[in-house]
């Protein structure tokens, strides 16, 4: 039996820029005509002419990778989502990993998924109510609205391109020649609004088993994700059915999500020891709101464990682009993928313990060794100085209570003999300086 290749992403750090390709193949045609003369005339002087031409086709790559960041970052400064994008596609560019498969493999990989969605599902519980006992609704939503044309162009146009090998045409020809097929999808759409049923091609999706994570094993099933690739038709009927069923649920207020945490005295409570009667269901010892996770007790662990986490994450991340990034640029990535984590919210750091805070004053002493280049033994202090970087707990006081002058002056180790701005007297010094001092709120 014949066997087919089958294509796996895996991610890489590849560079790849269309704007690099003219410099670098100059330079990398000298190289291998130097090699070529190397190898003719095994001189010494040949070999060096080759290594010279070599470092100065690395250079040339990493000028042109330079400069290619810096536009992306000088141009999208005060936008973190084009950075993130940006950074994420240098480092996790997809390589095309080919393996060898065969119908006994794919079935393997089919039993696998599916035996992983009955293990799911086994493990939800059941709900305490009979489904089958009909409830009285304040709204039911009956019927799907037919959608106009100019409604449908804006879904097509927004859509991201991508689709199923099973389509037609590829995607983005899909959406070069939608005006003269619109008509004819409109009808689709609405016909299957209006009748209530999906066509039987729009629900056959094309399964391709993706790693997991870089550098794991691909021979283990357990380390692929199924991911289903639906036709783009049937991802446009999809958008649309969720707006419409998003515009109801938010209309009558039924996708409100409630959570209840409660807040004791004297440590965390729990749900047993206070009557929450219907509310019972909802309660939660660490609740999320605005991506900021607030725990029962206010020690804020759960909080600074995930800054912590992702910080160091990205810190790794950005390492491997230092050599590619001017000192400047570098710091505006910091301060979009680093600092805004840790300034986010930091109000509500104020009265937490000193050795959770000292967990994200690592993390910002991390930054800027990576920024400035500082080892490990070297006093941090002065180089937050020089940076106007406030240490976590200062960072945390400002908003309520110190000015940014008075902060960068304490940190140096003294400050004006005339009270600044924001400061009465010698006394609001005192209470800052005080470990037990919580400003009003």
């Amino acid at each position: 039996m014949q066997s087919v290749r089958c294509c796996f992403s895996v991610p890489s750090m590849i560079v790849c820029n269309c704007q690099l390709y003219p410099i670098r193949g100059k330079v990398k045609r000298e190289c291998r005509r130097a090699e070529r003369r190397w190898k003719k005339d095994k001189l010494h002087v040949s070999f060096q002419i080759l290594k010279d031409c070599w470092h100065r086709y690395q250079n040339t790559v990493k000028e042109a990778k330079r400069e290619y960041f810096a536009n992306i970052i000088s141009s999208n400064c005060h936008n973190p989502r084009v950075l993130f994008r940006t950074i994420d596609t240098v480092l996790n560019t997809p390589l095309n990993v080919c393996l060898e498969v065969s119908p006994e493999i794919c079935n393997d990989f089919l039993n696998f998924f599916i035996e992983k969605v009955v293990t799911i599902r086994a493990l939800i519980t059941a709900p305490d109510s009979d489904p089958s006992v009909s409830v009285p609704c304040a709204a039911v939503f009956t019927q799907f609205e037919l959608v106009t044309l100019s409604s449908l162009e804006d879904v097509v146009r927004h859509i991201k391109p991508t689709g199923s090998p099973r389509d037609p045409v590829p995607p983005q020809f899909f959406k070069e020649i939608f005006p003269s097929i619109q008509q004819y999808v409109l009808d689709i759409i609405n016909s299957s609004l209006s009748s209530g049923v999906v066509p039987a091609n729009f629900k056959h999706a094309v399964v391709q088993p993706l790693l997991k994570k870089p550098g794991l094993d691909h021979t283990v099933l357990a380390n692929y994700r199924p991911i289903s690739k639906l036709p783009l038709v049937s991802k446009v009927l999809e958008k649309i059915v969720f707006s419409q069923l998003k515009d109801f649920l938010d209309e009558n207020g039924i996708f409100e999500k409630t959570e209840v945490l409660v807040f004791g005295p004297s440590g965390p409570c729990e749900s047993s020891s206070v009557v929450l009667g219907s509310l019972e269901v909802y309660f939660k010892s660490v609740v999320t709101d605005l991506g900021f996770k607030l725990d029962s007790d206010f020690k804020l662990d759960n909080q600074i464990r995930a800054v912590v986490k992702s910080s160091f994450y990205h810190l790794r991340r950005l390492a491997r682009l230092k050599s590619f990034l001017s000192r400047q640029h570098l710091e505006t990535v910091i301060h979009a993928f680093i600092s805004s984590r840790l300034d986010y919210c930091n109000s509500l750091y104020v009265g937490v313990s000193q050795s959770l805070l000292s967990r994200l004053q690592l993390v910002q002493n991390a930054a800027a060794r990576l920024l400035t280049g500082t080892r490990k033994r070297e006093h941090i202090t002065p180089v937050l100085a020089s940076l106007h970087w406030l240490p976590v707990n200062m960072a945390a006081m400002r908003p309520a209570r110190i000015p940014v002058d008075l902060a960068l002056q304490m940190i140096q180790g003294g400050w004006d003999e005339e009270p600044i701005g924001g400061f009465d007297s010698e006394s609001d010094i005192s209470d800052i300086e005080d470990p037990d001092y919580c400003p009003p709120h």
